[in-house]
């Protein structure tokens, strides 16, 4: 399964905690839109691309 991250408020200690740990049965992707290139497309296309989306605040 792959699982995107998307990190609203950058990347805090626990959030890395908690998605290494998912990370060791899944596929994982992250997005820290606090410090991302990323087009809104590009984004969108990456959300449509993931079996499983995760917004952390």
């Amino acid at each position: 399964m792959r699982i995107l991250h998307i990190l609203n408020d950058g990347d805090e200690p626990l959030y890395t905690e908690i998605i290494d740990a998912m990370a060791r049965e899944d596929t994982r992707e992250i997005i820290d839109l606090s410090k991302t290139d990323l087009s809104y497309d590009e984004i969108i296309d990456q959300i449509v691309e993931s079996d499983k989306v995760i917004s952390w605040q």
